[in-house]
């Protein structure tokens, strides 16, 4: 439950409490009871709402980080293989400053891409921990739900946070690539 949500039960079940106090009549005790139990029951129905979407929206993320992710890594290997195979039938023609800007290029976007992969295997492997964590220290099956929720929330902001770098990181490792291209077309059409 949140704070804001804890905080207004609190305040809530103060003020019955006073109010039970004061109250002369049992009748209007019972019905202040039950109308605050109504509230109770509201809040923690909207607390519980509130979590599931936030788990909605956790699950989504990642699972829309996931699949972009593999279909970028897909047309990634297929892009470095097309790249890598034209550049090793046309060194002959390419000459030495050509080859040397066409494979800097080529490595340092596959650099690149490589240093993010194993960073994102990194974070990966860092929830995969915080699991195996939680099973070590045997975690009740009540707290288990709420741990999770925890653990989605946290990677759903993690991911938003390093989002912005990886878009960074796509684009400095996509020019690299696009530059060797164009450098390699050029020379090619100029050898015709």
């Amino acid at each position: 439950m949140d704070k804001e949500t804890a905080d207004c039960i609190l305040k809530l079940d103060d003020q019955i409490k006073h109010l039970w106090n004061s109250l002369k009549y049992r009748a209007e005790a019972e019905e202040y009871e039950r109308a605050a139990r109504e509230w109770r029951e509201k809040a923690e129905a909207l607390d519980k709402q509130i979590r599931e979407y936030k788990n909605e929206l956790a699950t989504h993320i990642k699972s829309v980080n996931e699949e972009s992710s593999r279909y970028v890594n897909i047309v990634s290997v297929i892009g470095y293989a097309g790249y890598f195979t034209t550049w090793g039938f046309t060194r002959d023609i390419l000459g030495r400053e050509a080859t040397i800007f066409v494979a800097s290029m080529g490595m340092a976007s596959v650099s690149l891409f490589v240093l993010w992969e194993m960073f994102a295997i990194y974070m990966r492997l860092k929830s995969v921990g915080m699991l195996g964590q939680m099973f070590r220290n045997s975690v009740s099956v009540e707290a288990f739900e709420e741990l999770r929720a925890q653990l989605l929330s946290d990677e759903a902001r993690t991911t938003a946070i390093i989002n912005p770098v990886h878009k960074v990181v796509f684009i400095v490792s996509f020019a690299a690539a696009i530059a060797g291209g164009l450098a390699m077309m050029q020379k090619l059409y100029m050898s015709l």
